[in-house]
């Protein structure tokens, strides 16, 4: 049989930590400076390699999560 939990009424819950939202603040403040980022692609699978292949993934997906509503049917 599975046990059930209880609190007290004192007790405040705890929230979980969550993920706090990725900058990527080297990247911007080298684009803020006119400074250019080389990046890699593979031209079979389109995918970025090179030193900075992970930044900018994660660069792209901010800019997706920053600038593209989730209420878009397509974009």
């Amino acid at each position: 049989m599975a046990e059930h939990f209880t609190s007290s009424k004192d007790e405040t819950p705890t929230k979980r930590p969550i993920r706090g939202v990725t900058r990527l603040r080297e990247l911007l403040i080298r684009r803020a400076k006119g400074q250019k980022t080389h990046v890699d692609i593979n031209v079979d699978t389109g995918e970025p390699s090179g030193r900075y292949g992970d930044v900018f993934k994660s660069y792209l997906g901010m800019l997706a999560r920053e600038r593209i509503s989730i209420l878009t049917p397509i974009f």
